[in-house]
C-alpha cells in the first residue's frame, strides 16, 4: 500500500511540474536531458520489493534506474526489482538524478547540500553547498534570499548545468546553477501554491 501511495505521489509532482514549465523560458534555452530517461516507460507497475518502501526519490540514467532514500541508493532492473544496495549518508534526501559517468546527485535537504554519489563504487562527495552559492542571475534580486530561508526539495541535471528545486512557500524557486562556478545563473519563482516543488522526471524537456 505504501509503495502505491509513493508511486501515485510521484506522479502527482511530475504534473504539478509540468504545470511550472512554462516559467522555464526565463532559464534561456533547451533543457537538455538525452541521458536521462521518462520514468513513464518504467514499468513501475511491477515495483513490489520491500526494500521499495524506504525509497522516497526515483531516476534513470544511462538505462539504469535507481531509487534513494534514507541512507540508501538502491539500482532497480526493468523488472522493478533491486539488484544491488549501496549505503549513503544522506537522510533527508531531497531528489536523485543523473549526473555524469556512473555518478548521481543527490539532494540532502537536511544540510541543503547536493551530493554526488558514485554509484559503483558508493563514494559521496559534497558537490554544491547552497548557502555557498554567488548569485549571477539576473531578475529579482530578492530571489537571493531562497538560498537562506528556502529548504531543498529536489535536484536535476541537463548534462551542462544543475537544477535545484527550493521549497519556501510562496516564494518558493527553482534556481540553475553553474557547479564549476558555484554560482547561480539563472531562477524562475514557481507561480503555485504548493510548498513543494519538484525538479526531475524530465524527458527531453524544452522551455
Amino acid at each position: 500500500m505504501k509503495i502505491q501511495l509513493r508511486i501515485l505521489m510521484f506522479f502527482l509532482s511530475v504534473i504539478l511540474l509540468a504545470a511550472s514549465f512554462p516559467a522555464f523560458a526565463e532559464l534561456d534555452g533547451r533543457v537538455k536531458t538525452d541521458n536521462l530517461r521518462s520514468l513513464s516507460s518504467t514499468p513501475l507497475g511491477t515495483l513490489n520489493s520491500d526494500a521499495f518502501h524506504n525509497l522516497t526519490a526515483l531516476c534513470e540514467s544511462e538505462n539504469q534506474m535507481y531509487g534513494a532514500g534514507p541512507n540508501t541508493v538502491s539500482l532497480i532492473d526493468s523488472n522493478g526489482k533491486v539488484t544491488r544496495t549501496l549505503q549513503s549518508p544522506i537522510a533527508e534526501v531531497a531528489g536523485v538524478s543523473g549526473y555524469t559517468g556512473s555518478s548521481l546527485i543527490i539532494g540532502d535537504s537536511g544540510r541543503n547540500t547536493i551530493q554526488q554519489f558514485d554509484s559503483k563504487t558508493g563514494r559521496t562527495s559534497q558537490l554544491l553547498a547552497l548557502g555557498t552559492l554567488r548569485w549571477n542571475a539576473n531578475g529579482f534580486a530578492g530571489y537571493a534570499d531562497v538560498l537562506k530561508v528556502g529548504k531543498l526539495a529536489s535536484v536535476a541535471y541537463d548534462g551542462a548545468n544543475v537544477y535545484a528545486a527550493m521549497s519556501a512557500g510562496y516564494s518558493s524557486t527553482i534556481l540553475k546553477i553553474d557547479v564549476k562556478g558555484n554560482a547561480v545563473v539563472g531562477s524562475t519563482w514557481l507561480s503555485t501554491a504548493s510548498s513543494v516543488p519538484v525538479a526531475s522526471g524530465f524527458f527531453k524537456s524544452r522551455s
